[in-house]
């Protein structure tokens, strides 16, 4: 896909579109409505406009860009209160339905992607790790008895040194440093 196909892709969601999906001069009100895929009161609403890399829509209104999602909440509600962001309450990035958004504090923000399982671990068998908590004991308990390496043990397990270094050290897979404690 060329550059400009790749464009009109990202801006619209299609690469054959080449008009602006709302005219100039359009208020907020209108703005939201056209980029919004409306269905029954309960169900997401769908932004269909620009969506930045973070997976969240956007939208520029008299110079100022937000997400679309903060937009809505401010034509349902009105501004968004000092120190509160916009949270959604059904975890769909691209929802704009004001019935799923509200007013909360970072903290609780943080709280509710805990609470449901939306935050990345690095523990245990889940996560980017490239190894398994098994493996990072034995490199644990290999380094430990000494005659070898960070350098080596990487090179045997598919990590750099520094990883090694981190495992062993406890600034990764922290928890296997307090189970070994533990047990000792």
């Amino acid at each position: 896909m060329c550059h400009l196909h790749y464009k009109r892709h990202r801006r619209h969601g299609d690469p054959s579109v080449a008009h602006r999906l709302v005219r100039r001069g359009s208020s907020r009100a209108e703005r939201l409505q056209e980029l919004t895929i409306r269905r029954s009161p309960d169900e997401c609403w769908e932004w269909k406009g620009t969506v930045h890399h973070t997976g969240y829509g956007t939208l520029q209104i008299d110079g100022v860009q937000k997400g679309a999602h903060v937009w809505a909440y401010v034509e349902a509600y009105g501004p968004v209160p000092d120190g509160l962001n916009v949270l959604h309450s059904c975890d769909n990035r691209l929802c704009v339905n004001p019935g799923h958004l509200r007013a909360g504090t970072h903290d609780e923000n943080m709280a509710d992607k805990v609470e449901r399982d939306r935050v990345a671990r690095n523990r245990g068998e889940s996560g980017p790790n490239k190894i398994s908590e098994v493996q990072a004991l034995e490199i644990i308990d290999r380094y430990g008895k000494g005659g070898t390496t960070h350098r080596l043990l990487g090179l045997e397990y598919g990590i750099s040194p520094s990883q090694v270094g981190f495992i062993v050290t406890g600034k990764r897979w922290p928890h296997l440093q307090r189970q070994k404690a533990e047990v000792a």
